[in-house]
């Protein structure tokens, strides 16, 4: 029998994956997200047939706006261009879901990756998420801007990331690469010391 190989979480190697301020008023908190899965969908947005065969897996509407967020019943799906988007499902309801969506596209001019093992997540929450945010951030992310329910692929501290504004000026989803995973803890660590120092 061959061996079954165990995910091993981005960040399993450092002692910590919680950032806090220690102050007791919570004005930051970071952590590393581990039992999320992600899907990438290809798919043109007017080939109707293929975006209904999606959609009757996900059991919801894809998001058909620039850097627009849909919360669907299996999953919660986010624009990331005209023919492209990104599927998040919790990591034990996306076996069933994959098999879904494969099944469903197998007809159409469509693509469905299992990306899970290529990306990492961190929760950014309290007051201060958004001055952090700013420290390494080059799109603004002013609550006015950037709302609640808003996407963007844009870049953290120079890597790759898509940053999701879960509730504005207060909560954030930072989806990055798996490869930066390691440099960008370590950066979140260092801009998150002014929020978590006692003084």
């Amino acid at each position: 029998m061959a061996d079954v190989l165990a995910r091993r979480p981005a960040l399993a190697h450092l002692p910590c994956t919680r950032i806090e301020d220690e102050s007791g008023n919570a004005r930051i908190v970071i952590r590393s997200s581990t039992d999320l899965a992600y899907v990438h969908l290809r798919l043109r947005a007017d080939d109707e047939p293929a975006v209904a065969a999606v959609q009757a897996a996900l059991r919801g509407e894809l998001p058909r706006t620039p850097s627009a967020v849909k919360r669907l019943p299996t999953a919660t799906t986010y624009w990331l261009g005209p023919d492209e988007w990104l599927t998040e499902i919790g990591e034990s309801n996306s076996a069933p879901l994959l098999r879904a969506l494969e099944e469903n596209i197998r007809e159409h001019f469509a693509a469905v990756t299992d990306v899970t093992d290529a990306k990492v997540t961190f929760a950014i929450t309290g007051p201060a998420a958004t001055d952090l945010l700013r420290k390494g951030c080059p799109i603004d992310v002013h609550p006015r801007i950037f709302k609640s329910g808003s996407c963007a692929q844009t870049a953290l501290a120079r890597a790759n990331v898509i940053v999701v504004c879960a509730a504005a000026g207060a909560q954030y989803t930072v989806i990055a690469d798996r490869s930066d995973a390691d440099y960008l803890w370590r950066w979140l660590e260092d801009a998150a010391l002014e929020f978590t120092r006692l003084d």
